[in-house]
Order: structure tokens, then C-alpha cells, then sequence
């Protein structure tokens, strides 16, 4: 039987991607507040896009505290004609990490402590996606919501495949987030590349920017290879695209010299320094960055309920189930 939207109430958009609209809404007649994220465009007749049906598969299968929780599918009335909407009802979230981390009110006023309290949790979801085989493939601070109760959850499962070892698209994850080995044409690829977006979002939580941005993959590429090396070319020769991006000479990587310069604690250089690197087969997991010093030092993560609350007004937060467009860093320093 097919669920139609009209047991829902749409108050209002709170963001907007290519392919779909997130709504705040309430359920009729208990008004419980809901997302729903309409599903805007369709890729043949048949049904919705491979992508929509992948990210409701992994959802109801899916079943975490820190992964969002997908509460419903609905149809607008003339969906089976072919002329409505898909819509995904998911709890709501009134934050997502990029909005506070970049929010005049939040941003000058939030614990070090809390925002341990969330990488904290980010990792714990992230392993329990990992460990159920999940490559998440578009992790990025828009995509990390958080609720008035204290809790991180991970978004946004459209790209999201399940490990293997067959090959797969690399023009995948928002390019500041994107590891070198996709950029320089690798498909063959698993958790490691999640990885490498869990050291940038880690550093853009610490220094309120991410460590690569730019507009070009040669843009960001150039800058990997100034601060964190050139990749082995042993390894590197395989990639589809390593002639068009080798370097003239091997880059040394200087990645101790640029987290110094930003002034990292010991425990930060020691976990950056294990996710930011070239060299994919050494990145740590998701299960050993738990394990570093940097949760168990001072200031200890927050738990949940210890977390201050932020009002929901849209001068705080912007929902994100979908990507938007991006904040824009001043560039970042690099090393000549």
C-alpha cells in the first residue's frame, strides 16, 4: 500500500540540493516535528533513482544512535502517475556540525569539550558503518546533524555503497573532503577514503576550516602534495589519472611542519597525522581513533546530556539532508 505525504504538515524549507527539498513538518494529528526530504527528479519511469532506492535500503537496515533514523517513505496522491514526489520522512534535527561550527552565536561560545563530544560520537557511528561494511562516500560537516539532546547523527546516504572489491566510481565525496587517491582516478577503494574525509572534518572542527579547499581538483590536488607528500609512485602508477597529476619530482610530505604551524597538541598531530596522509593502506580506522589519546586528554568529550542546547532559529542552524553550497575558507597556508 502506498503512504501518501497528506499525514504530514509542511511548514517550511529548510534546505535545498540538485535533487531534493528538506521540509520541516509535523505529523497530523500528534504535530511529533519530522524532515521530509522530497525526492525532486526521477531517473526513468520505472521508479525512483538508484541512488534514493540504495539510500532507503542501507536506512532500514541501518540502526544506530548516531546514524539518522529513516521513520518513513511517503508519495504525493499522483506519485502513481508518475507526476508526484518521493518524500523521506526522517527525524528532525534542528542543527548540522557546519552551521554551529560557522555560526556567529555558536562558534565564539561552544567547549572545546563539546566539540569532542561530537567527533566522539561521529567516530562511533562511523565504525559501526564500517564494521557493517558501509563506505559512507560524502562525509562532510553539512552532513552531520544534531538534535537538542545532544546527539550526532550521520546523513545523507545517497552515495553510500557497501564495501567491495570490484570497482567503483571515483567522483564521489565534496571535493574539500575528497582523498588524493580519487582524485588521481583510483575506483578500487573501501573505508580508507571515509578516512581521509574523518581527518578533514576532525581539523575543520579544531581550526574552523578545512586543511584542503578549492574550487579544482589540481587546485586541492597541488595542495595535498605541499603539505602532506606526493603519493608513492609504486602504488600511484595504477591510478587512471597519475600521468595527467605526477609531479615533475617527488613532494616531501611536510605534514608535521603544517599541524605545527597550527599549533596542534601532541594528541592532535598524533591522530591528524594518522588520517591525513597519502598513503591510504597506513590511514588509521575508525575503531583506532578511538583509541587515542586525543578523546581520553583534557578536557574529556561530553557526554550527550551534558551538551548545551542551541535555540532553532535559522540564525543558528540550516538543515542539510543534501549537499548546498559550501562555506567558503580563506586559503589555507601552504608550504613553498
Amino acid at each position: 500500500m502506498i503512504r501518501v505525504v497528506n499525514k504530514y504538515q509542511i511548514h517550511q524549507e529548510l534546505g535545498r540540493g540538485t535533487y531534493s527539498v528538506v521540509y520541516y513538518s509535523t505529523t497530523i494529528p500528534t504535530g511529533t516535528p519530522v524532515a521530509l526530504k522530497e525526492m525532486k527528479e526521477f531517473e526513468n519511469s520505472n521508479g525512483f533513482p538508484q541512488t534514493t532506492a540504495r539510500e532507503i535500503r542501507f536506512l532500514q537496515q541501518l540502526n544506530h544512535p548516531n546514524v539518522i533514523k529513516l521513520l518513513d517513505v511517503v508519495t504525493s496522491e499522483k506519485y502513481i502517475d508518475g507526476t508526484g514526489a518521493l518524500f523521506l520522512v526522517f527525524e528532525y534535527m534542528p542543527h548540522d556540525l557546519q552551521s554551529l561550527l560557522y555560526s556567529p552565536v555558536v562558534s565564539t561560545t561552544i567547549s572545546f569539550a563539546q566539540i569532542k563530544g561530537y567527533l566522539f560520537q561521529f567516530l562511533v557511528g562511523i565504525n559501526y558503518l564500517h564494521k557493517t561494511g558501509i563506505v559512507h562516500r560524502d562525509l562532510k560537516p553539512s552532513n552531520l546533524l544534531i538534535n537538542n539532546k545532544g546527539y550526532l547523527k550521520i546523513a545523507d546516504f545517497g552515495l553510500a555503497r557497501r564495501a567491495s572489491k570490484s570497482e567503483c566510481n571515483n567522483n564521489v565525496i565534496t571535493l574539500n573532503y575528497r582523498p588524493p587517491e580519487l582524485i588521481l582516478g583510483n575506483g578500487f577503494y573501501g573505508t580508507e577514503i571515509d578516512m581521509w574525509s574523518v581527518g578533514c572534518i576532525i581539523f575543520e572542527c579544531l581550526f574552523k576550516r578545512p586543511p584542503f579547499t578549492g574550487s579544482s581538483e589540481l587546485e586541492i590536488l597541488t595542495m595535498i602534495y605541499g603539505v602532506c607528500g606526493s603519493p608513492d609512485e609504486s602504488d600511484a602508477r595504477q591510478f587512471r589519472r597519475w600521468e595527467e597529476y605526477r609531479p615533475n619530482k617527488p613532494f616531501p610530505c611536510r605534514l608535521v611542519e603544517f599541524l605545527e604551524r597550527w599549533k596542534c597538541s601532541m594528541d592532535q598531530e598524533e591522530m591528524l597525522s594518522k588520517l591525513i596522509t597519502v598513503d591510504r593502506k597506513a590511514r588509521a580506522t575508525a575503531e583506532q581513533v578511538l583509541g587515542m589519546n586525543f578523546f581520553k586528554s583534557e578536557p574529556t568529550p561530553l557526554l550527550p546530556w551534558q551538551m548545551v542546547e542551541y535555540n532553532s532559529t535559522l540564525e543558528v542552524h540550516q538543515v542539510n539532508m543534501s549537499p548546498t553550497t559550501p562555506i567558503k575558507s580563506p586559503p589555507i597556508i601552504t608550504f613553498v
